[in-house]
């Protein structure tokens, strides 16, 4: 089902015209023809025996890409917000710094401290990576390595994700949910519908999903979708309803939540909701097309996509508390103060 909306917001940024300017940072890693670095050095890139550099914060870190957990490095804050765009992971140390560790040789820098707020979202895909900080959309291209802030009133506040070329939010103070091309660079309002008091995103390669209260008006929350290809603001479903969801994934065929202690999924193209397994104690959670992964407690959990029960990856872990994952592995951050890897276990 079909719900035409009636507004639709649009306006334009390029970085010469920002009333924040433009900067560069460039240590960034190559990448390879695909576009992707690998996850770690290979023997014909000098990796030797995989140790990587201090860090420059008095921990041992290793590049080598194993069958167990490593340690990549070790953080100055709890390290939130774990992103990955193949050949990096970014995080949020103290609310405020975002950080880049290089998944190739480990080097480490500080890409952005706050100007007096704090970063609030961040986000990733294999060609850009977005935060956002008050009113203030910050976003990168690998190609470029140019970093552009955009002012802008639909506050990228929370929710912030990329896909398809583009960062994608809600705005709190106008129930709009806002898509900004980050190519072209062009902001159009794709929805309006009244959010969640916490409002969650997700995205596979064709669409947009979100929760949020039905647009004809009514107090039930449901679980709507858009195609990231069509321009008009209407949203579509719902794919769930009556929901209270906590955390949302998806991947290319299902999406994923949690909600009244479930981990709940539903078929992309619609069909009968699913539970999946108890979500007491997740505090992360992550999907690739094969595997929905997990922070539960001090472990790493996977469950199959389509089917399957719980697995344990890693335990001991100290209260991971953000996962993202890479073609080839997982990550996380823990409250000790660490970001960890791992490959991922054959299918």
């Amino acid at each position: 089902m079909r719900r035409a909306l009636v507004l639709l917001v649009s306006f334009a940024s390029t970085c010469a015209a920002l009333a924040y300017g433009c900067r560069s940072f460039d240590d960034a890693p190559a990448p390879t023809s695909d576009g992707a670095a690998p996850d770690g050095p290979s023997s014909s890139e000098g990796g030797g025996d995989g140790a990587g550099p201090d860090g420059g914060d008095g921990g041992s870190v290793s590049c080598a890409l194993g069958d167990t957990p490593t340690l990549l490095t070790t953080t100055g804050s709890l390290p939130s917000k774990l992103v990955s765009d193949g050949r990096n992971v970014y995080w949020v140390e103290a609310d405020t710094t975002l950080m880049r560790l290089s998944l190739s040789d480990c080097s480490k820098k500080e890409i952005e401290k706050a100007d007096g707020g704090v970063i609030t979202a961040l986000a990733a895909s294999s060609d850009w990576v977005a935060w956002a900080s008050g009113k203030k959309l910050h976003y990168t291209s690998a190609a470029t390595d140019v970093v552009s802030i955009k002012s802008t009133d639909a506050e990228p506040e929370t929710g912030l994700i990329v896909a398809d070329g583009q960062a994608i939010w809600p705005s709190p103070s106008n129930n709009h949910i806002v898509s900004f091309d980050l190519a072209k660079p062009v902001a159009t309002t794709v929805a309006v519908l009244v959010t969640t008091p916490r409002p969650l995103l997700a995205a596979n390669a064709a669409k947009l999903f979100f929760f949020g209260l039905d647009p004809d008006g009514g107090t039930i929350v449901n679980l709507w979708w858009h195609l990231h290809s069509s321009f008009t603001p209407e949203v579509n479903g719902p794919l769930a309803t009556q929901q209270t969801p906590a955390l949302m994934t998806a991947n290319s065929s299902r999406v994923f939540w949690t909600s009244d202690n479930e981990i709940r999924n539903a078929l992309v193209g619609g069909g009968v909701m699913g539970a999946r397994g108890s979500s007491v104690g997740v505090n992360a959670m992550v999907a690739d097309d094969a595997f929905l992964y997990l922070a539960v407690g001090s472990t790493i959990q996977r469950i199959g996509s389509d089917s399957g029960g719980a697995f344990q990856l890693a335990s001991g872990q100290v209260a991971p508390i953000s996962l993202a994952v890479t073609p080839g592995a997982i990550l996380w951050g823990t409250s000790d103060l660490k970001i960890m890897r791992m490959k991922k276990p054959p299918i």
